[in-house]
């Protein structure tokens, strides 16, 4: 499937990892269900080797998952596209020969095709918050193709608010970074 910047769909938004630890370490071969974000190599990656990275990240170390399973997130996020008027991000210059033409003469409109979306997966349920469209959501247990989208569903209302409020958690979290240390210009 090729990658789309604002669709969430599983094959591009829950891709299959695989981790060989270390021989020695403490681990239990299986396949785990546990929620991961990309963020989260980079701390396993720094658990592992002892390196401590400069900047600041949110990512949580996959080591304590090695051995045991249990819950590494409550739920995971992606984000992507741009707002009207980012002509930068449009992709601009490839003609109907590439490969790629049909995605990226999409991009070069100014339509919702390319814009502002974030997506929550926590448990059963997966949100789509859009900029410009309509917002998604997807019971994945009852409907895993996520062809019906629930939006609207006064049966769901509840899930919708829960699953908005613990994105606004998350963005007031990661949203805003107080540099780790002083600026020399000052």
């Amino acid at each position: 499937m090729e990658k789309v910047q604002n669709c969430f769909e599983d094959p591009v938004s829950r891709v299959p990892l695989l981790i060989k630890p270390a021989a020695g370490m403490p681990v239990t071969p299986r396949i785990s269900q546990a929620l991961v974000e990309l963020t989260d190599l980079t701390a396993t990656v720094e658990e592992l080797t002892g390196i401590q990275s400069d900047y600041v990240h949110f990512g949580k170390s996959l080591v304590p998952t090695f051995a045991q399973e249990q819950e590494h997130h409550d739920a995971v996020f992606c984000e992507g596209g741009r707002i009207h008027g980012e002509i930068w991000a449009m992709e601009r210059g490839h003609n109907a020969d590439s490969p790629y033409w049909p995605r990226l003469s999409t991009q070069e409109s100014e339509g919702p095709e390319h814009t502002k979306a974030v997506m929550i997966r926590k448990g059963q349920f997966k949100y789509i918050k859009r900029l410009y469209e309509r917002d998604e959501l997807y019971d994945l247990k009852l409907d895993p193709l996520e062809l019906v989208n629930r939006i609207d569903d006064p049966d769901y209302a509840g899930i919708v608010s829960s699953l908005k409020e613990r994105m606004l958690d998350w963005m007031i979290e990661t949203g805003d970074i107080v540099p780790n240390r002083k600026d020399p210009r000052y």
